[in-house]
């Protein structure tokens, strides 16, 4: 989770190689907004505007195999947070789509 303690531009360099498999990795904002920062093999360098609040990168996947690197920079106002709190994954994914409904 991303908690943004006023707007902020952070830099992203996203890297997947996948040997199988369908892969976003998105961005989703406070109010719901998701913004695909990734889709499929490859790498991506780019900068991101926040707005004051919660965000986060989710990724997703459908039979998917491989790998994923993430590295946030220039991350000034914007702390890092482990969304899971010791939660399994099936617990997180529950969590996370209760804070949509």
């Amino acid at each position: 989770m991303l908690d943004v303690q006023e707007d902020a531009s952070i830099s992203l360099d996203l890297s997947t190689n996948l040997s199988s498999g369908k892969f976003k990795v998105l961005l989703v904002s406070e109010e719901n907004e998701i913004t695909t920062l990734l889709e499929g093999d490859g790498t991506q360098n780019t900068s991101i505007d926040l707005e004051k609040g919660t965000a986060r990168i989710i990724l997703v996947g459908d039979g998917t195999s491989g790998s994923c690197e993430i590295t946030l920079s220039d991350i000034s106002n914007v702390s890092v947070d482990s969304p899971s709190d010791g939660l399994d994954s099936e617990e997180w994914m529950d969590d996370f789509y209760n804070d949509w409904t």
